[in-house]
Parts: C-alpha cells; structure tokens; sequence
C-alpha cells in the first residue's frame, strides 16, 4: 500500500499492530508521520502491542501520552503488565484509575482479579470480587467466577472453593469446574477432583483437555492405574486434544516448537540445553510435573 502511495488508515494500521514489535513500530510510526488520527481502539491496541511484546516502557510511555484515557486504554494497560506478571503495578495501576473517576467494567475487573490470582492476593481478590456488584453495580460472570476459584484453590483453600461454586449462580458453568479441577492437582484431593472432572466433562463433554487434567490429576496423586483408564475413555470418545506449543521471536523471526518437535534447524542444540537445564532442576530438588515443561520443546 505504501509503495503504491495509498495513505493507510487507522483501521489498517490495526490489522498491522497484531504482528511483532518491529512490524507494530513501523506501523506506528506511519500512524505518526501521516498524521492519522487515532481512537480509542487503536490505542488500546498500540498499548496491547508494546506490553505483548515486552516493551513495558515504550508502552506505558505511550499511555502516558494519550489524549484521552478511557477504561478501554486503562484496561489495556493493566492487561499489559498482567500479562507480564506484574501483580502490583496492575493493582497500582487499578487504583489510579479509580482516582480519576474512570470507572472499570467487567474486563476490568477480570483483568484485576486474575493479578490477584498469580500473586496469590486470596484477600484482595474477595475485595474486588465484592466491590463488583456493591460499589458498581456490575455482576459476576462466569470467568469472574472461575477466577476467584482457582485463586481459593491455588491458596489451598479446596473447601472453600466447593462451596463457592455450589453456591454461585453459575453452576453449568464449564470453566468454573475446570478451575476447580486443576486446582485439585496441587493438594491431592481425590474425592474432590472427581467430583469436579464428572461435572466438568458433563458440561464440556468434547474437549480434550478436560480429560488431560484429570487424568494428570490421578497421577499427582499416585493413581496412576485411574489415570490410565481416563485416557483409555478420551480415545474411546473419539476426543483428541490439540497440541499445545511454545513460540518465541528473534530478530523479527517467530520460532514455534511443539513436544519432541525436532523439525528446528538447531535442535540438537536445543535438547542439549534442555538435558543441562534438567539436570541442574534436579540438583536443587525440583521436579516438575513433566521435566520437559521448563522448555518449549
């Protein structure tokens, strides 16, 4: 389009924004230099792009430089550390908002409670939950829900988390199920984690994953035999579940890798280090659950 002097505008710089960081600068800079005017859309995704692509200075800067700041943009810009894991920034950035009288909506707050849940702010994340429905009028929807369980779940708290979900409106909820059984890994709560995989796969019957984490949950616990049989009734289900993958970009290329994907021109090398990165794991006591999840391959 450009070298065909047609000017893009800020719906086609959009598409561009989704691409990596070199491609999303350059369409920026376009934006900028034709002095196409922006919105909010665009500005969320400007944001969105930086933070995704681990830019946290260039994207909180841009932030920082917008004419108007809505509770798309804030939101944006707590997704963006979230995504990176910073927990108090996106609590920092949650209750600057509120200071200037933006209020959140439902993404917000989901955003919001999902920090809490990655910093294990079990406290904090009742506040919010709360604050939803009190202070703004907003009611919890079934990821809001799923949300809150896995926070209980990850504290421990199973208990607290059955009861939660039998008590919540959103019972024929797949994902709150989902939340509930993978958080029955983690303590090794057998009668629980078949109460949630019976209701979870009832629900959400062709979705190969459900089985997975069942069937991963029966190993935890050591009920390798009962871990088995459900992988026996995923492939008698006809279910199969989509390979999960791993992607990283260098040098404005994306490399993509799969379990025991060896079709990368250096993957030699790359299992060589996944075997020293294993071994070093093992001298300092930690064994993940399958020692090949510490690398994409």
């Amino acid at each position: 389009m450009r070298h065909n002097r047609i000017v893009p505008d800020q719906y086609t710089l959009l598409q561009c924004l989704e691409l990596v960081l070199e491609h999303g600068m350059r369409a920026h800079a376009v934006m900028i230099k034709c002095h196409i005017k922006s919105n909010i859309i665009v500005d969320s995704a400007l944001v969105d792009m930086y933070f995704k692509c681990s830019s946290f200075s260039d994207g909180h800067k841009l932030f920082d430089q917008l004419s108007t700041r809505n509770v798309v943009t804030w939101t944006s810009l707590m997704s963006g550390y979230g995504y990176h894991g910073k927990v108090s920034e996106v609590l920092k950035c949650f209750g600057k908002m509120k200071e200037e009288g933006c209020r959140p909506n439902p993404v917000t707050f989901l955003v919001v409670l999902t920090a809490c849940n990655h910093g294990g702010f079990v406290d904090k994340a009742w506040e919010h939950f709360s604050s939803m429905k009190r202070d703004y009028g907003i009611k919890p929807k079934g990821q809001h829900y799923a949300a809150m369980v896995d926070t209980l779940g990850r504290a421990g708290r199973l208990q607290e988390a059955y009861e939660f979900v039998m008590m919540s409106p959103c019972k024929e909820h797949a994902p709150v199920w989902g939340s509930l059984l993978g958080a029955c890994r983690i303590p090794g709560n057998v009668k629980l984690l078949e109460v949630a995989a019976t209701k979870f796969l009832e629900l959400d019957p062709t979705n190969g994953g459900n089985y997975v984490v069942f069937a991963n949950g029966y190993a935890s616990c050591g009920f390798l035999d009962a871990a088995s049989k459900v992988r026996r009734r995923m492939e008698n289900a006809g279910v199969k579940k989509d390979p999960g993958y791993s992607q990283i970009e260098l040098q404005g290329k994306v490399h993509r890798f799969m379990k025991d994907d060896t079709s990368h021109r250096v993957s030699v090398k790359i299992y060589e280090k996944v075997h020293e990165m294993t071994s070093f794991f093992m001298d300092v006591d930690y064994y993940p659950d399958d020692l090949h999840a510490c690398c994409p391959v």
